[in-house]
């Protein structure tokens, strides 16, 4: 019996939009906590992510990238506690909802091949798998190209779409998501320091222990906490953020390259959401191992942000017909006022409540040359 069948599905698929984006949400909380051994500051960084980007915003519009960043996340989520059959059939729906998600969903199987080793790699993939062979085959069967897609690509000033999509009043990327942006060129900042100091270490000294257990998770702990274990207490683990930048990298220049860089009307670079969650990984390293004064200017950035999509958030339509972020801010001078008030408010007790610096690893070399790991304050 159909439910409702005079009025519109508006609110049916909205409802499950929002439902699905705070579940991968929430998932992508406990990930974070678990990756760093800090639930709070995970907590801090997925959170700071969603609502200071426009991610937000975008959880409930009927577009298909908020659908498609969810179900990867959500199949992180499965593969993490274990649940190898759940995890890919979640990534299989993933490639459903778009044609490019299958950049996503490479990175999602590289990074598992890194973490969790090739065979539930190869496990995970069955689902995009069979996904892209019924894909090919209902092509084939209605007598079109195998690979023919939705809508054809076609090419456009690559440089142009660079430039718009990171700069640009009404989609860059910078303007829109400054604490992802921000976040994410510290870690390569780090990440880079890190490495030409590496260089110049003894090899003794740079030795890592690759069996040592991750800090809180019993090395023969069973269920989830054995697959965290192994998913971030490799020397790897530290590289997952680069995972993440890979997958922004992959839409950033899918998207570029279209004649249509600006995905149409809407708010902010849309075509690049499910790109971003990712970086919250980059940015909980930058908040758990920076210096105040990092904080403090990520805090200001996450305050802009939040601000942005708060104002969007209460003026949907408005916001979905392109507007610049100064037009938004500058619309209504209340409501921009209570967005900046709320957001300081939150960052304040935020950042009182994030514990002290921790080291930028958990792997330390001791003195003698042999790798263990560093124990966390509390």
């Amino acid at each position: 019996m159909a439910i409702a069948p005079a009025a519109a599905p508006d609110l049916i698929i909205g409802l499950a939009g929002l439902a699905l984006t705070f579940a991968a949400l929430v998932s992508g909380a406990r990930l974070l906590g678990l990756w760093l051994a800090d639930p709070l500051t995970g907590a801090v960084a997925a959170f700071a992510a969603y609502f200071c980007s426009p991610l937000w915003f975008h959880s409930r519009t009927f577009f298909t990238e908020p659908y498609t960043w969810s179900l990867a996340v959500l199949s992180i989520a499965a593969t993490s506690a274990g649940r190898l059959f759940l995890g890919s059939v979640l990534l299989g729906l993933t490639l459903v909802t778009k044609e490019s998600a299958l950049l996503l969903v490479v990175v999602v199987l590289a990074g598992v091949a890194a973490c969790l080793g090739l065979r539930r790699a190869a496990v995970l993939a069955m689902g995009p798998a069979t996904t892209g062979t019924l894909w090919v085959v209902s092509n084939v069967a209605r007598g079109l190209p195998p690979f023919l897609t939705s809508q054809p690509f076609q090419a456009g000033d690559l440089l142009d779409g660079a430039r718009g999509l990171f700069l640009a009043a009404d989609r860059g990327l910078i303007w829109f998501a400054p604490l992802l942006v921000a976040g994410t060129a510290a870690w390569l900042a780090s990440a880079a320091g890190d490495a030409l100091r590496q260089r110049h270490r003894p090899a003794q000294v740079c030795a890592r222990g690759a069996t040592e257990p991750t800090p809180g998770i019993a090395d023969d702990a069973p269920g989830p906490d054995r697959f965290a274990r192994e998913s971030t207490a490799g020397p790897e683990h530290r590289f997952l953020p680069l995972f993440a930048v890979l997958a922004l990298a992959a839409y950033f220049g899918l998207a570029a390259a279209w004649i249509d860089w600006r995905g149409g009307s809407g708010f902010g670079p849309r075509l690049l959401l499910p790109g971003l969650p990712g970086l919250a990984l980059p940015l909980a390293s930058v908040i758990r191992t920076g210096r105040r004064a990092l904080r403090l200017f990520l805090a200001a950035l996450g305050v802009a942000g939040f601000t942005v999509g708060w104002c969007a958030a209460l003026d949907p339509v408005g916001a979905f017909w392109d507007p610049t972020v100064l037009s938004l801010v500058t619309a209504r001078p209340a409501v921009t006022a209570a967005g900046l008030a709320l957001a300081t408010w939150i960052a304040l007790r935020v950042l009182r409540l994030l514990p002290f610096t921790r080291p930028a690893t958990t792997w330390a070399a001791t003195t003698s040359g042999e790798a263990r790991i560093r124990k966390l304050e509390p």
